[in-house]
């Protein structure tokens, strides 16, 4: 009976030794399936940013060629009114005689000026151009104010 117990107490250390690797072993693979899911969930969030950074990239890449697009074409467009200005000038020097500067008038500025206040419009006697000057206006108000003598040299010219 002693060989019987001494067999039983032997197989039931066998049997607890087996139950115990077998625990061992389901808590590392336990461990090792949390790991590769902790492993997954980083590798995707940094996916994830990487995706949304290239995005963010590849959207603000968009505004800046837009906003070069639209300075090429403001630069082009100036580029084009600086060579048709530049153009004019030379045409306008070529087939315009040069003045002769030993007829220059001294007396031209205040011709000018007597010209202005007497009609509102003057040239040179040469004609290269006209002076236009529309008539001083009336201040607002002015005919609804009883003080007004008919001189407006006292009112401030509006804006």
């Amino acid at each position: 009976m002693q060989q019987i117990l001494d067999r039983t107490q032997e197989s039931l250390a066998q049997a607890f030794a087996s139950l115990a690797r077998n625990a061992r072993r389901q808590q590392h693979l336990y461990y090792a399936t949390i790991g590769l899911l902790i492993a997954i969930v980083v590798v995707s969030a940094v996916l994830l940013a990487v995706l949304a950074a290239a995005r963010e990239i590849d959207y603000r890449r968009g505004h800046v060629a837009q906003y070069v697009g639209a300075i090429s074409l403001q630069l082009q467009g100036e580029a084009t009114f600086l060579r048709r200005t530049a153009l004019t000038v030379v045409n306008v020097q070529r087939y315009r005689p040069a003045p002769n500067p030993g007829h220059a008038d001294a007396d031209l500025p205040r011709t000018l000026l007597q010209q202005v206040n007497a009609s509102g419009i003057a040239s040179p006697p040469d004609g290269r151009y006209t002076l236009l000057v529309p008539p001083r206006p009336a201040p607002p108000g002015a005919r609804r104010c009883p003080i007004v003598s008919g001189s407006f040299s006292r009112w401030p010219m509006p804006p």
